[in-house]
């Protein structure tokens, strides 16, 4: 999971009948049905068996911690603003989400000097 994974799922990844994979939050733009189906329902602890290809990862348009659901209480949530990617892990422009909170340390620090930047940086 994170590691900018871009595409589609590797359609040959259906030939294992018992897996766990973890792909949130990277870039996928397509989850091979084939992958969802009854003959990989032991994926993902037996998710699949339940939630189908929302235990793999959360659909475009929706969201959660996890990125995928993986219980009754952990269901994929609607976002309210429009996302083309599977897996996500929170919403474009939800209070606390990634893209806000990484712009704003980067602005702030700007305005004390590039000294206070380049030490923002090496902390990383």
């Amino acid at each position: 999971s994170s590691n900018s994974l871009t595409g589609i799922v590797p359609f040959p990844l259906d030939e294992f009948d018992n897996l766990s994979i973890y792909l949130r939050d990277n870039k996928f733009t397509k989850l091979p049905e084939s992958l969802c189906d009854s003959d990989n329902k032991g994926w993902n602890l037996r998710d699949v068996e339940f939630y189908g290809c929302d235990a793999i990862m959360c659909p475009p348009g929706t969201a959660n911690f996890l990125g995928r659901q993986s219980s009754e209480t952990t269901p994929c949530k609607k976002c309210n603003a429009k996302t083309e990617f599977y897996g996500q892990i929170e919403c474009p422009g939800a209070l606390g989400s990634s893209s806000g909170n990484h712009l704003n340390p980067f602005f702030i620090v700007l305005s004390v000097g590039w000294a206070s930047l380049f030490s923002f940086f090496m902390c990383l």
